[in-house]
């Protein structure tokens, strides 16, 4: 499965709900400018390949309905006038209980 990952640009921390395991969800660094939401996310070798022999992506939004979304292969977020960079896909910390 994809992984979300940081990125220059982002501004927030999207927390993952204390009821989820880390195998659920993980928090995901975004950037927010109070109209949108955007993240970055890092794609597995085999997903990669998977795509380069159907052209399709999929994309699950948990809920009931489906908010606008967009699904780009550039980023739209730019630090300095350059596109934001993703980082490379490290494995988040376990977390701590209270």
């Amino acid at each position: 499965m994809a992984h979300g990952v940081g990125f220059n640009g982002s501004n927030a921390l999207m927390t993952a709900p204390d009821s989820m395991t880390p195998d659920q969800c993980v928090d995901l660094p975004v950037f927010r400018d109070g109209r949108q939401i955007i993240s970055c996310w890092r794609l597995t070798e085999d997903e990669l390949a998977q795509i380069a022999e159907t052209g399709c992506v999929w994309l699950s939004v948990l809920g009931i309905g489906t908010p606008p979304v967009c699904i780009m292969g550039h980023s739209p977020v730019t630090v300095d006038g350059q596109p934001a960079v993703g980082e490379p896909y490290i494995p988040p910390a376990p977390r701590r209980s209270n």
